[in-house]
C-alpha cells in the first residue's frame, strides 16, 4: 500500500477509499430500497387478506352449519337402523366443498413476511396458523372424499360402523372448522393491531 501511495501519491488513495465507500452505500440504498418494496408488497397481502376475513367466516359458519345438520341427519339415521335393522338405505346430504381464500394460497407462495416478523410476530404467527389450520381442514376434505366413496361392506354392524365413521369423521371436521374460525379470527385482531401502529 506504501507503493501505491508512493507511486501514485496521497489522493490515489482517497479516491479509492471514495470509490469504495459509494458502493457500499449504493449496496445498502439497493437493500433498504428492496426492503421497502417487500414490506409494500405484504402490506398489500395483508390488507387484501383481512378484507376477505369477513367473507371467510361468513362461509365458514355456513358450512359448519351445514355439516351439523348432516350430522343429525346422519345421526337420526343410525339411531333408525340401530332400532330396526331393515331400514332401507336414504339419501344423505354430504358436505364435499372446500373452497379457500386464493390469498391464503398467495401469501405463502409470493410473500416473504420475515421482514414483518421482527416487529409483528404475533401477527405473523396469525398467518401461518391459518395456513396450517387451512391444509389441515384441506386434508382432512381429501381424506372424507375417499372414503366417501369407499363402498361399505355389507351387513347390518358393517353398515352402521361405517356410517358411524363418517359420523366421526364430520365432528371431526367441524372441530377442525371451528379451529379455522378461531384462527381467522386471531388474524383479524392481529391485523388491527397492525394497523394502529
Amino acid at each position: 500500500m506504501k507503493r501505491l501511495v508512493q507511486k501514485y501519491g496521497p489522493t490515489f488513495l482517497l479516491e479509492l477509499l471514495s470509490i469504495v465507500i459509494a458502493i457500499l452505500l449504493a449496496l445498502a440504498i439497493n437493500q433498504w430500497a428492496n426492503e421497502r418494496t417487500v414490506l409494500e408488497n405484504n402490506h398489500w397481502l395483508l390488507n387484501d387478506m383481512y378484507t376477505d376475513v369477513e367473507q371467510e367466516l361468513t362461509e365458514l359458519n355456513q358450512t359448519i352449519a351445514q355439516i351439523e345438520q348432516q350430522n343429525a341427519d346422519l345421526s337420526q339415521y343410525i339411531a333408525d337402523i340401530e332400532a330396526d335393522p331393515d331400514t332401507p338405505e336414504r339419501p344423505l346430504g354430504r358436505y364435499l366443498s372446500f373452497d379457500r381464500s386464493v390469498f391464503w394460497d398467495l401469501i405463502v407462495s409470493r410473500a416473504d413476511l420475515s421482514l414483518l416478523e421482527k416487529d409483528y410476530p404475533d401477527l405473523i404467527r396469525a398467518v401461518y396458523s391459518l395456513q396450517t389450520l387451512e391444509d389441515a381442514v384441506r386434508e382432512h376434505f381429501t381424506l372424507m372424499r375417499k372414503h366417501m366413496f369407499t363402498v361399505c361392506p355389507a351387513g347390518h354392524q358393517n353398515r352402521l360402523a361405517c356410517l358411524n365413521n363418517e359420523l366421526d369423521m364430520n365432528q371431526f371436521l367441524i372441530r377442525l372448522l371451528e379451529l379455522n374460525k378461531q384462527a381467522y379470527q386471531d388474524f383479524q385482531a392481529e391485523y388491527q393491531r397492525y394497523q394502529t401502529h
